[in-house]
């Protein structure tokens, strides 16, 4: 499912409607929706730790879990990008689900019974819960939708959207009764759509050919089966049981999908290699082992802008009479010889790159005439010790042109740079004949 920008503007918008509004009620002493008021509050003065552990045991269990799984796709999903293959939807599907995790983790902290020892804040930490709620339902349709690509998640995104904006609306005038009704909706759609979710999940799990097939199915059909649990306790109202079979759910969920994501980095990590090996292939000259022409031009078109730019352009004398004189071999060791010289002396203030058979050219920001003259006089002399040793003699004609500002395109200077090489190579070809 393809994200068009403006649904994740519109989650970026309902973000901030919720921090309007939290600052709103803040700002004007307004109480926030509270549809937790029946729950038992306590002090920290009044709860032992040994109880508050005893009796929140598993769902500080649960929430470690999901910030830890959070964590971990965040990780994944930046080790996928910019370590691995640089592949964009592999690395959002990890953010997204990590995103998912994080909403279940505040979801979890905020509704059960974890921070009834801060009865002062328990308001604030209702509408927390309210707001993770609704970001949590975004953040999974978010997710299901790079893993599954059905067109009715994006429905279900905007009915979402739609209804927690509904849900602010009601709570800016006042209408938390409704507010009440809108959030509840929200949860029991969400739940509906895990469970449909989780379905379709563990039907594709039982079609997979994997040695771990037995093991992923268990946990999708208990992924299910709680999910289905935490729905009836939900319409029941059995709080306690609600919260508990939804983070066993949540749970299970976690564990199939942390192993997706850690197979999506192992298959780009193994692709790694191969996707290298072809990254040089495309920018690489194979002769010279510098960059091609390809990089050459890319790196034209990412210094279009720029304020201060250098080209230096080179081309090799008498390369036709080197490879009739003394053979291709000769001639291609002439060019790597060349490729060499012009890369150690320009590697501090440009990049190198062989642009055509006989041609090389740098380009440099943000450096004077004199660092360029001084990085051609080193050109020189390392041209001048290697054909002290040498039959096949080393020539390179060059010529340089810097722009101070975008006045001049890219190009006009590249031509500048060039026309000024082939001047310097006349007058060379001119010095030999006076000889």
């Amino acid at each position: 499912m393809t994200r068009h920008p403006l649904i994740r503007i519109k989650n970026y918008l309902l973000l901030g409607v919720a921090v309007l509004y939290y600052i709103f009620c803040k700002v004007l002493s307004f109480d926030l929706i509270n549809q937790n008021g029946n729950s038992s509050q306590h002090s920290l003065s009044t709860l032992e730790l040994n109880s508050y552990l005893k009796d929140n045991f598993a769902f500080v269990v649960l929430f470690l879990l999901f910030i830890s799984v959070a964590s971990t796709s965040f990780l994944l999903g930046y080790l996928i990008y910019n370590k691995f293959d640089r592949n964009r939807d592999a690395s959002r599907t990890a953010v997204r689900a990590g995103l998912f995790f994080l909403c279940a983790a505040a979801y979890t902290v905020t509704g059960t019974d974890m921070l009834d020892i801060f009865s002062e804040h328990i308001l604030t930490f209702d509408y927390i819960r309210n707001v993770s709620l609704i970001f949590m339902s975004l953040m999974f349709i978010s997710y299901a939708g790079t893993v599954n690509k059905k067109k009715w998640l994006r429905v279900l995104d905007w009915l979402f959207f739609a209804a927690g904006l509904g849900f602010f609306v009601c709570c800016f005038f006042r209408l938390l009764d409704i507010a009440d009704y809108v959030i509840s909706a929200i949860t029991l759609s969400m739940l509906l759509t895990l469970i449909f979710s989780s379905f379709l999940h563990t039907r594709d799990l039982l079609r997979r050919k994997s040695h771990a097939k037995v093991l992923y199915a268990i946990f999708g059909i208990l992924e299910l089966v709680f999910l289905t649990s935490s729905t009836v306790c939900f319409i029941l109202r059995f709080r306690y049981y609600y919260w508990l079979s939804l983070g066993l759910a949540l749970a299970a969920m976690a564990y199939l999908v942390f192993n997706e994501l850690v197979n999506i980095a192992a298959r780009q990590y193994a692709k790694a290699p191969e996707t290298e090996r072809y990254r040089k292939m495309a920018y690489i000259d194979a002769l010279s082992g510098i960059a091609n022409r390809n990089a050459f031009l890319v790196e034209q078109d990412k210094t279009f802008d720029s304020d201060s730019l250098y080209y230096v352009v080179f081309d090799i004398n008498n390369m036709k009479r080197i490879n009739d004189t003394f053979g291709h071999s000769e001639g291609d060791r002439i060019i790597r010889k060349s490729a060499e010289i012009i890369s150690v002396c320009f590697e501090e203030i440009g990049k190198s790159y062989r642009i055509g058979g006989d041609e090389f050219a740098v380009i440099g920001q943000y450096k004077t005439a004199e660092e360029i003259e001084e990085a051609l006089k080193n050109t020189d002399a390392m041209i001048s010790d290697y054909n002290e040793s040498s039959h096949a003699k080393l020539d390179l004609a060059y010529g340089y042109a810097i722009r101070e500002n975008i006045e001049t395109n890219t190009y006009e200077l590249f031509n500048k740079a060039d026309k000024a090489m082939y001047r310097s190579k006349r007058k060379a070809h001119r010095e030999r004949l006076s000889i």
